[in-house]
């Protein structure tokens, strides 16, 4: 992927047949253990925003796809058109393709939505160059910036004339970009980007909704959690509650230290509750050396 899309950002040709195969052993490794898939994407640091945004929306387009039961033959084009719903910006300004830099204005920013609907029809020309792409994958490319009400761009085409798989990757693009970047380069946590997405019913597929937070959880995998003990997990997995998911206890916030690696299944430990998110950057423990 972050071949292709420096070959796209020099004008040059990528190979679909490729991004194919990529998609369908993303698609074989998210259907095998989606949370594991889910934890890597993550909790990894792109340098290249694009590259992980792109690698995300995948993973949680796949992940929800598994969940729904769509066979992964059929899930392997509307993949594809994940990893490429964004290849428009990939030729415009950095301050568009990094929207996480830190020495972004706020003018800048808004410069930047007003000039952005523009990446829809550059995706659709890249799209147009390298040829051999399915339809579902433009359809991607093309609708994933409409809305339900008929709010969105580039066309104002409500999403209730649109199919399945634009419908949920609507609610997935937008998720990331709120946990990502959020409003003013402030970004969402999870909780609060499920909040917001309630709150906008009227853009977005409210089913949908639901089954993508079902999915995901409210606790995604990877994420660091403290438990009302004061001992630190890992997200391994939703379980079979969102809010009691399985965890991989690693450290205990009390005490200041270390502690062995345990599996935790708090739906059967009714004393451990999660208390709220854990950010272990600030003292060095990062979720990516756990798992």
């Amino acid at each position: 992927m972050s071949k292709a899309f420096e070959l796209i950002r020099h004008n040059d040709l990528i190979d679909a047949t490729l991004l194919h195969f990529a998609a369908m052993e993303f698609i074989s490794s998210s259907y095998r253990n989606s949370a594991a898939v889910l934890s890597l994407v993550r909790v990894t640091y792109y340098k290249d925003f694009q590259l992980g945004h792109a690698l995300r929306c995948a993973a949680y387009f796949s992940a929800t796809l598994r969940s729904l039961e769509w066979p992964a033959d059929v899930a392997q084009n509307w993949v594809v058109g994940a990893l490429l719903h964004d290849i428009g910006k990939l030729q415009m300004s950095q301050s568009i393709q990094q929207p996480n830099m830190h020495d972004l204005t706020e003018q800048q920013r808004m410069k930047d939505e007003f000039v952005k609907p523009e990446h829809v029809q550059n995706g659709i020309n890249i799209a147009e160059f390298v040829g051999s792409l399915t339809q579902e994958t433009i359809e991607i490319i093309e609708q994933h910036h409409e809305r339900l009400d008929g709010s969105g761009y580039p066309t104002g085409q409500k999403l209730t004339d649109l199919n399945d798989g634009v419908r949920l990757f609507c609610i997935i693009d937008e998720f990331d970009r709120m946990t990502r970047v959020g409003d003013n380069g402030k970004p969402y946590g999870v909780l609060q980007a499920f909040r917001r997405m309630l709150q906008l019913e009227k853009q977005f597929d409210f089913e949908l909704l639901q089954r993508f937070i079902k999915c995901i959880g409210v606790y995604p995998p990877g994420t660091l959690v403290k438990l009302s003990s004061g001992k630190v997990g890992l997200v391994l997995d939703r379980g079979i509650s969102s809010v009691h998911p399985n965890v991989k206890v690693i450290y205990n916030d009390k005490m200041g230290h270390h502690v062995e690696a345990k599996n935790l299944d708090l739906s059967n430990n009714p004393s451990e509750v999660i208390s709220g998110l854990f950010y272990g950057n600030k003292i060095g423990i990062f979720a990516e050396n756990y798992l």
